[in-house]
């Protein structure tokens, strides 16, 4: 399963959110084992515009990465967020493509 989460930062909360964004995913990298990717992106053109994209290996990982101290550091703190700052889509493969 692959999340893809685009976040709109105001200048004002970047400077508390992008550490807690960074430190959510290095802990997702380094202590999950079901987390297959986890990146983070900055918009080229804005510099506002933040893209995650997660893979998990399944479910359990997704609910599991939803318990850890990384995560929930980060979610306290998305939580005071603006309504519509935050937009989250799911992904799955498409496999095989026949073109």
């Amino acid at each position: 399963m692959i999340l893809a989460v685009r976040v709109h930062v105001a200048p004002a909360v970047r400077e508390r959110f992008m550490p807690l964004m960074l430190a959510n995913r290095d802990g997702a990298r380094t202590a999950e084992p079901g987390c297959l990717r986890y990146d983070v992106f900055q918009d080229f053109d804005d510099s506002d515009c933040i893209l995650v994209i997660e893979e998990y290996a399944d479910h359990a990982a997704l609910a599991a990465h939803r318990e850890s101290p990384h995560y929930l550091a980060w979610a306290e703190f998305a939580a005071s967020l603006p309504e519509g700052t935050i937009t989250r889509t799911r992904w799955t493969g498409v496999e095989p493509y026949a073109g």
